[in-house]
């Protein structure tokens, strides 16, 4: 009897030695991996080697091309991974087909867009495809209305939209368009669709389901000061190109006004430098993505009260839902990049 509850005993010191070494081992390769990677910057730029096989994409066709959607999941896997942390929660709220995809936007949608582009196909892959609807004015642009369909960017037209999800496939809209993406820094945790209800109507007269989602720290990638709005009146870029705003980073305004202070010498060559390096491009701000419980077309009808508007009163459910999300993840951040 003895020698049993021995040999139990000894078999169970044993158990816990070996799962405390797998444990301890576990560790080793891990802290092993972190001294071995690579710095930041260095997974960036060696990511983007894979922007070689551009040269191998069909530009003669403009309509969604897998194949170059998997050469920039390659390209932008240093951005994704390491320079904006992108991490994506709420998956299985999309899971429904077709559906209403509906986003805010910020800033100008440069780094969110390309991101959301390759959190999309990290997570499905090539066999269940997406689209978004984009301006017009991406399509006047000679190189870019090539580019966006290949990506899956629709002209956002009502014919185009209803034919996408008439196909049964995920749609995703950004009603507030260039006037949320340029919003003023301090707004950067608002949700501000501007009053654009349209995507309601084409949710329910499409029967298809809404799905708020939200992105926060894109806004910080890159800072707008304010005026964008008045400065679409003033260049023309309104009535020549539809936009209601027109973005001018703070990087920019620190660029233009750098050049003109080392052009005058009030400023030497090295420090203009160092301003350059201190403002790039995009910022490197965590990105978080959130989607929301889809929100059927009856639940849509179900929040219009007596004598009210339905539409309206679909938009502003919407909107109070992703604000919520907004709130929820903006209370999380720590700093402005994190």
């Amino acid at each position: 009897m003895y020698d049993g509850c021995g040999r139990m005993l000894a078999r169970r010191s044993d158990a816990r030695e070996h799962a405390a070494a797998s444990t301890y081992l576990s560790t080793l390769r891990h802290r092993a991996r972190a001294l071995g990677r690579k710095p930041a910057a260095v997974e960036v730029v060696w990511a983007f080697r894979h922007l070689g096989s551009l040269r191998d994409v069909d530009w003669s066709e403009a309509r969604r091309d897998p194949e170059l959607i998997a050469i920039l999941d390659r390209a932008f896997a240093g951005l994704y991974d390491r320079y904006f942390r992108m991490e994506v929660r709420g998956w299985d709220n999309v899971l429904s087909r077709p559906a209403l995809l509906v986003g805010n936007h910020s800033g100008f949608g440069v780094a969110e867009l390309l991101m959301l582009l390759v959190a999309w196909f990290r997570r499905f892959g090539p066999e269940r495809p997406a689209y978004a609807l984009a301006h017009r004015w991406l399509y006047k642009t000679p190189f870019l209305r090539v580019v966006v369909p290949k990506i899956g960017g629709v002209p956002a037209t009502w014919r185009h939209a209803c034919r996408v999800l008439g196909a049964g496939d995920p749609l995703a809209v950004f009603p507030g368009g260039e006037l949320e993406s340029t919003r003023p820094f301090s707004d950067r945790y608002r949700v501000q669709l501007h009053g654009r209800t349209g995507f309601v109507r084409l949710a329910l007269e499409n029967d298809v389901p809404v799905v708020p989602f939200v992105t926060i720290g894109s806004h910080a990638t890159m800072p707008m000061p304010p005026g964008m709005h008045a400065l679409a009146i003033v260049t023309g870029a309104r009535r020549y190109l539809g936009l209601d705003a027109v973005p001018v980073p703070l990087q920019l305004v620190a660029w233009v006004l750098g050049a003109v202070a080392l052009d005058e010498s009030v400023i030497s060559p090295s420090t203009f430098l160092l301003l350059l390096l201190a403002t790039p491009p995009l910022y490197p701000s965590k990105m978080t993505t959130i989607f929301g419980r889809p929100i059927r077309p009856e639940e849509l009808r179900a929040r219009t009260g007596p004598g009210e508007d339905p539409i309206e009163a679909g938009y502003r459910h919407v909107e109070a839902v992703m604000q919520g999300l907004m709130d929820e993840l903006a209370a999380e951040r720590r700093t402005v990049f994190s």
